[in-house]
């Protein structure tokens, strides 16, 4: 006993044409789809001369062109009334005689006119391969060279840590000063 098979329909001419003009049309009219961004009110919130990007990396060199800073962040907002620069997911790396100092937070604000980086939550600076330190809050100044923090500050080298309250450190002089409310712990 034979099952009878699958049927195919027949297609007329006509059919297979109109079949054809429309993926013809819908190839010729495609358009890839916009991202979805940030729903920004240029006209409202922001003002003109804002900028807002994304993966940002910037590179400063010195007049004989070696690099004096290099800076990367997730999402980087710039503000001309406030005169200052917002950065997400920040990482820095200055290089030094000593070696690099690299600094890394969640966020960041670069101050227009004097340089100043105030850095904040999850603050980690890292001055040699065993030797960092870590704070909720930073202000660096690149032009003397000077950090300061007026929040807890532990800095750790190898086992070795000190922990305080506010901290003063030279990166020409390769020197920390920890101000108040020092605790210690050292393995000979």
């Amino acid at each position: 006993m034979r099952l009878p098979g699958p049927s195919i329909p027949a297609f007329s001419p006509a059919a297979l044409l109109t079949i054809l003009a429309l993926l013809l049309i819908l190839v010729l009219t495609w358009q890839e789809p916009q991202p979805v961004g940030p729903n920004l009110d240029w006209g409202g919130s922001l003002q003109s001369g804002d900028l807002a990007v994304e993966n940002v990396r910037l590179s400063q060199y010195r007049v004989d062109g070696s690099l004096e800073f290099h800076a990367e962040a997730a999402q980087a907002y710039h503000d001309p009334q406030a005169g200052a620069t917002f950065l997400y997911k920040l990482r820095a790396l200055r290089p030094q005689a000593g070696g690099p100092v690299a600094m890394q937070a969640t966020g960041g604000r670069v101050q227009d006119d004097s340089g100043i980086v105030s850095l904040y939550q999850s603050v980690r600076v890292q001055m040699a391969p065993d030797y960092h330190a870590e704070t909720d809050m930073l202000r660096y100044d690149p032009r003397a060279g000077l950090m300061t923090s007026p929040s807890a500050v532990r800095l750790i080298r190898g086992d070795d840590w000190m922990s305080g309250v506010g901290m003063r450190m030279s990166i020409p002089a390769g020197t920390a000063q920890l101000l108040s409310q020092v605790r210690a712990y050292y393995a000979p």
